[in-house]
């Protein structure tokens, strides 16, 4: 009987605890998530956006369309590639993009939010049409800056952090890395530095040979240290998108040139005059404009065959080496690797 009543007491308190824990603890997660989507400006799939505009006060609308899955280009002010990863990111924050506090249902007048002229216009295109956020003027206490859907009345508060994000400068969205390529893609490079001018190709087998120099042994690590840096190079700042003048940046006779070679094509990149002592202005061939890049890019490319050539006395793969032998003096030594 004893045992009976222990089992229907064990039984209850399973009971009260899954009781407890049902309201407690999965109905309040219920509940905050239910919140937290309340507060949800827009109900975005991120997928389905495939245009993007920002616009401020007297300045040209920024405008990006979407080509394929994942690139994006630049319709205005420039046309141009777009960084996608900073188009994602802005799609990303509108998807998560909540209210922080809601300030007016059905305001009579907007200009004290600054809503009436704002500040920052992000619009979203998607197969249901346009979407619109504005963004006005900072909130008079704390860090918060107001905000509204353009087709409805409510005013709320959007984040310092949130409003960062959206506030992208024609450079932000940019395309800014010129070779856009992975090291061992790379197949052949050719490049001129002053008088000294190489033509380097990489066989089937990995090695780098320099066409006229069958005596020189090229560094593997060295020359693929030199297209690594150009691989990842960034703009820092895009100067004119036109080839006028070329002369006033040293471009008509450039210092150093580089071109990549890979399946896809080729890419050259010319250097000009340094703008300071850590940048240099460049141009792709082939490609309107004048861009700034990072000085050290210069120094990079090599000035004779002595800053990329094989100085190690023997070059073999250590990985096929199945036995080593040495002598000093009478005593001899050989290592041999077990299979």
């Amino acid at each position: 009987m004893r045992y009976g009543k222990h089992i229907v007491l064990a039984l209850v308190l399973v009971a009260l605890a899954g009781y407890y824990y049902y309201f407690d603890v999965v109905k309040r997660e219920q509940q905050e998530q239910a919140e937290e989507k309340a507060k949800k400006v827009f109900s975005l799939d991120a997928g389905a956006v495939d245009e993007l505009a920002l616009a401020r006060p007297k300045d040209t609308e920024i405008s990006l369309i979407k080509e394929g899955d994942k690139n994006w280009s630049i319709k205005t002010p420039v046309q141009d590639k777009a960084d996608a990863m900073e188009a994602e990111e802005l799609i990303g924050r509108l998807r998560e993009l909540s209210r922080v506090k809601t300030i007016a249902e059905e305001p009579e007048d907007l200009k004290p939010f600054g809503l009436d002229h704002p500040e920052l216009e992000v619009r979203f295109h998607t197969a249901a049409g346009w979407k619109s956020l504005l963004v006005g003027s900072k909130s008079p206490v704390g860090s918060e800056f107001y905000a509204k859907v353009s087709d409805q009345p409510l005013v709320f508060l959007i984040s310092s952090a949130d409003r960062h994000v959206l506030d992208k400068k024609l450079f932000d969205v940019r395309d800014k890395q010129l070779f856009r390529c992975e090291t061992e893609q790379v197949d052949g490079i050719d490049f001129q530095r002053g008088d000294f001018q190489a033509d380097l190709t990489r066989n089937d087998s990995g090695v780098w040979t320099a066409a006229g120099q069958e005596g020189v042994r090229i560094s593997k690590k060295k020359l693929e240290g030199v297209i690594r840096d150009f691989c990842w190079s960034r703009v820092r700042e895009f100067v004119q998108e036109d080839d006028k003048g070329l002369d006033q940046f040293g471009l008509d006779s450039p210092s150093a040139r580089i071109t990549l070679n890979n399946s896809e094509g080729s890419k050259t990149l010319l250097l000009g005059k340094n703008k300071s002592k850590d940048s240099v202005y460049a141009k792709m061939e082939g490609r309107p404009g004048v861009v700034v890049m990072d000085a050290r890019l210069l120094d990079t490319i090599p000035a004779s065959f002595s800053t990329i050539e094989d100085r190690t006395l023997v070059s073999f793969d250590k990985d096929s080496v199945t036995e080593v032998s040495w002598t000093r003096g009478e005593p001899s030594f050989v290592l041999a690797k077990r299979p």
